[in-house]
């Protein structure tokens, strides 16, 4: 295995740069995660954090959450 510092420069062949789609519509694409579990609890014992950012606008919103169940991610994500 050789060290990326001895190669020469340029030996490695870059790669092409591609068109990126744009997004014109808000809330067409989101990014949706969950953070947690906090350690320790907040005070309403809050664990968990469901995080969403829009990619058009960068609106982003963040839900406590008690647990990560189906039931409490659907309703936060129908909240949003």
């Amino acid at each position: 295995m050789t060290c990326v510092r001895r190669l020469k420069k340029g030996a490695v062949p870059r790669v092409p740069l591609e068109k990126v789609p744009l997004i014109d519509t808000p809330f067409k694409r989101v990014a949706i995660d969950l953070v947690g579990p906090i350690n320790p609890p907040r005070e309403a014992g809050h664990r968990f954090i469901l995080t969403l950012v829009d990619y058009t606008t960068r609106f982003a919103e963040a839900v406590p959450l008690h647990k990560i169940d189906t039931e409490s991610v659907a309703e936060a994500m129908v909240d949003i």
